[in-house]
Formats: C-alpha cells, structure tokens, sequence
C-alpha cells in the first residue's frame, strides 16, 4: 500500500525524521515539536479571525444591497 502525505511516500518521510534526528538529537525534538505545534495554532487563530471579521463585515452589506436593488426596482416598476 502506498501512504501519501503531502505527495511523500513512507520512505521519504522516514529519511526525513531520521535526518531531523541525527540534526537535532532526541533532547531538542520536544521542545522543537512544541515551537512547530505553538506556530501552527497561531496561524490557525489568525485565520479564523480574520475569517470571522469577513463574516461580520459582508452580513450588513449583502442585506443592505439586497434591499437597495429591492427599491430601485420597485422605483423603475412604477415609472
């Protein structure tokens, strides 16, 4: 069975821990997984913000537009 991920096969991911072993040594491993893990959940957390401002800006809009194209409409309608 061929195990994929990020388009590596087993065999590579293998020769990458172990080059990252022989590197950094079984003592820095921790501390490097828990910096790469800290990164990883800050970035997550910058993008859901900015998502939710997204959210929050076009909610307003869309309706307000909407009912805007509503009474041009209804305007034209009666000319």
């Amino acid at each position: 069975m061929n195990m994929l991920f990020l388009g590596m096969s087993a065999g590579s991911i293998f020769i990458i821990v172990l080059a990252v072993l022989l590197l950094f040594g079984s003592k820095e491993l921790p501390s490097i997984a828990r910096t790469l893990g800290k990164g990883i959940r800050e970035i997550k957390n910058a993008t859901s913000e900015i998502q939710n401002e997204v959210t929050k800006s076009t909610k307003g809009t869309a309706v307000e537009d909407i009912k805007k194209i509503k009474d041009d409409l209804d305007i034209t309608k009666n000319m």
